[in-house]
């Protein structure tokens, strides 16, 4: 497939350390709009936000520094997808709808394969507030005081600049862990549906 002049090929890579803090900012402003877009909470430093936050913001984050179409895109799919999302599963709605949405992209020919899975790699690695490096948490899952995956935004853009990409290793546990969940969820509702009474 080619990939259109607007588009990311891994020759545009890594698009994170072009991301400046303002743009994260703005980036983490409009997952937390679109996690409650009837809200009046005011966005600040002190607003908390998750690891799956964060992973939205930062893929957000990449396609405003591309300067593309793309981050239309990406907002619309996101915003129509993530009320539905989160109320099937808060614990994994934003995440599944940033990677919906961003997924969209590489199958509308925008964004090479190769290309997305290195911003997915290394937007996991730099979503991190936790030590565990493998998966997006919305809640200390160490059990270590201090260890928390729910950050104030401050803090979340200090971890930010200080991070790492995910490593092959993590990566690759993290995309096991998250296609696991995905068959035990439809498995889940298929045998919902199948337990239902039939008129």
């Amino acid at each position: 497939m080619e990939i259109n002049s607007n588009g990311i090929t891994e020759s545009s890579l890594p698009l994170t350390e072009q991301l400046t803090e303002q743009q994260l900012r703005e980036s983490l402003a409009f997952v937390a709009k679109a996690k409650n877009p009837k809200g009046t909470t005011v966005f600040s430093d002190l607003s908390r936000v998750t690891e799956q936050d964060m992973f939205a913001a930062v893929i957000h984050g990449q396609l405003k520094v591309k300067g593309t179409g793309l981050l239309n895109d990406f907002e619309n799919k996101f915003v129509g997808l993530l009320p539905d999302l989160l109320k099937d599963n808060p614990t994994q709605g934003v995440f599944e709808a940033a990677r919906r949405s961003f997924k969209s992209l590489r199958r509308a020919g925008t964004i090479t394969k190769e290309a997305a899975r290195i911003m997915r790699q290394e937007t996991l690695g730099r979503s991190q507030f936790d030590s565990k490096r493998d998966e997006l948490s919305i809640k200390n899952v160490t059990g270590k005081v201090g260890d928390t995956a729910l950050r104030a935004v401050k803090t979340a853009l200090s971890k930010f600049k200080k991070s790492v990409g995910a490593t092959n290793e993590e990566f690759t546990a993290f995309k096991f862990l998250n296609a696991t969940r995905r068959a035990e969820s439809r498995a889940a509702k298929n045998d919902l549906k199948n337990a239902a009474p039939h008129s």
